[in-house]
Parts: C-alpha cells; structure tokens; sequence
C-alpha cells in the first residue's frame, strides 16, 4: 500500500514521501581506465551517455581523470597541465564541457573550474572566499553554491556570457545541485532538517524521499525525475517516489541522472532501469517506450505488489530551451495498479 502523500503549508509548496516502492535497475560495468589503475569514481553524466570522474592508480603515480562515452565505450584519460592534484569533477554536458571544483567549501578554499579535457579556467563567483559549481545543463548553464565573506551559503546560476546570479531560496542557506535543459533547478536549504526543492518558473516545491536530511538531491532530467544522494528517485511532477534498487539493494549516492534515466552513483557501474519479462515495448513519436512492472517491497512483511510505469509525451513550452533534436521525452509516470 502506498502511504497518503502529505501537503504541508511551510514556504511554497511542500510534500512528504515516507516507505517508497522499490524500482529494479540493472547495474552495468564500465571500464575507464587501464588495469594498471583501480577505483574509477563516476561524478557526472550526461544525456548522450557521457561520464566524467576520477580515477586512482594502485601505485606510482597521482592518477587522474576521465571521460568515458558509454554508447562507443571508448574513454579519454587526462590529467590538468597546470595541476589540481585535488580537482574534483562534478559534471559534464553533451558537448564534453566539464564543470568542478578544488578545495572545500566550507573552509573557505574551494575555486570552481569549467572546460575540457584539454583543460579548464576559473569559475569563482565574484566576491566570494568558496565556489562549487555542482551541475551543468546542454546550454552551459552552471548551478552550484558559494560562500560569502560571512560564511553563509548561497546558490548560483551562472550563464556562459559570464553572467552570475545569486539563488536564495525561503528557510535557510541554499545549494543549487541539478539543472535539466528545460531551467528546471533541484537543490537543499541548509536548516536543521536539510530540506530539498525543486526550483521551476520561479516556484519552490520542496520535498521529503527518506529521513530528513538524507534526501539532498544531486540532479534532475527533462522529465522531471530528481535523482538523490539518499537513494530515492522523484518524479516532481506528481512528488511520487520510488527507490531504484539492483537485487533488491538500494542503490545509494547516486551522484547524477539523465534522460534515459541512467544513474550514477560513484562507483564504476551504470545504472539503468530493468523492464520485467512481459513488459510492453511500443513506439511513441519516434521513441522506443516501455511499460515497466515494478515491485514495491513492504518493510513490515517483506510481500511484493505491483505497480506499474506508464508513459505519456511533454512537450516542451514556448520559450523555452529545447533538446537539439526536437524529440518529445516520454514521461514516466506512477500508478497504483497491478501488472498482470
């Protein structure tokens, strides 16, 4: 059974989600770098498959960096002429353009960086002592979080005419974690519950997937599904969760998610969605679209019930950025009712 989705009055608008079903993803190796190294970390992932993260060797040197494309599965291994033993990659866009970030926050010390593997430049919000770039969408545009000069967090956008912009949401300090390519932005007020949002066309939503605190996200697609450093996945459509699980294992940290609802989650394995035997296969608008089953397991008898993804077609509104290939996305959406 799932529990009613509650509506609570604070700032905005506000949704609790408590005991989500479990969604079955299958988990994909990759290999990124030579067997002379060990521990590839995914940090960002892009929606053409794109993968950027950090790699350590067994002995003998600093290691390094890579760029992993998982449709030809070829990988690009760098490390910066000018340096960042301790750089930090934290995402990457269809056009290879990779954000991070060296140093920590809240010590005052982090300076953010944007490029390629050919190397990259300063992104350092003006005035501040710390910046984190966090998130890029196809467009260039950065989402992250600063400190100012009295230690107080603030979120920002960034566009690549070099513009900034300083995000403050209602509650508390901000961090700004995911943008998708619709301006959609996903980020945490930093009070004592932690508290999550989706920030659209200048409205917060803000949301609960777990234990407060546990939920930050860590990116959103185009369909509106945030992926979370707990384990949930939010469809902020309709505030329903589920949580992906591989043999019924929670996946957590997932630090990343994109259209195909692929997820990373700092390890060197993809993630991605697993039809059940059965499941029904159709075309929709020159996209393959699927009818999952999917199990929710109860945590007070270990049953199994199911529910089932259904899909439907957005289109994307007037004004604003659209996907370079003009293709509407399916959008999953949850349903209360039995596979048969």
């Amino acid at each position: 059974m799932f529990k009613a989705l509650f509506i609570l009055s604070l700032i905005g608008t506000s949704a609790f989600c408590s005991d989500v079903p479990f969604v079955d993803y299958l988990a994909t190796p990759f290999k990124a770098a030579p067997p002379a190294y060990a521990y590839p970390q995914a940090d960002g992932i892009s929606n053409s498959g794109l993968i950027v993260g950090s790699y350590s060797p067994y002995a003998g040197d600093s290691g390094g960096y890579f760029l992993y494309d998982s449709k030809s599965g070829s990988s690009t291994l760098f490390q910066f002429a000018n340096g960042f033993p301790y750089f930090i990659p934290t995402g990457v866009n269809n056009s290879g353009t990779i954000i991070g970030y060296e140093g920590d926050l809240e010590y005052g010390t982090a300076q953010g960086y944007i490029g390629t593997p050919g190397g990259v430049v300063p992104l350092i919000y003006p005035g501040s002592v710390s910046t984190e770039p966090l998130a890029i969408n196809d467009a260039g545009v950065v989402v992250g979080t600063y400190l100012d000069t009295r230690g107080a967090s603030h979120g920002f956008i960034y566009r690549s005419n070099g513009a900034f912009q300083t995000v403050d949401a209602p509650g508390g300090q901000t961090v700004l974690d995911g943008i998708n390519n619709v301006g959609q932005i996903v980020g945490v007020v930093s009070n004592p519950s932690q508290t999550p949002f989706l920030l659209s066309n200048g409205t917060y939503t803000y949301y609960y997937c777990g234990p407060p605190g546990f939920g930050r996200p860590s990116g959103i697609n185009d369909s509106g599904f945030a992926s979370s450093l707990y384990g949930a996945l939010l469809d902020t459509a309709t505030n329903s969760c589920v949580a992906p699980a591989v043999n019924g294992t929670k996946i957590l940290a997932a630090v990343g998610i994109n259209d195909s609802g692929a997820l990373i989650a700092k390890d060197s394995n993809i993630y991605t969605p697993a039809p059940e035997p059965g499941s029904l296969a159709f075309t929709l608008g020159g996209e393959t679209v699927v009818l999952l089953c999917i199990r929710k397991r109860s945590r007070s008898s270990q049953t199994k019930s199911k529910v089932t993804f259904s899909a439907e077609t957005r289109s994307t509104s007037p004004g604003t950025p659209k996907r370079t290939d003009n293709v509407q996305r399916g959008v999953l959406r949850l349903r209360k009712t039995s596979c048969e």
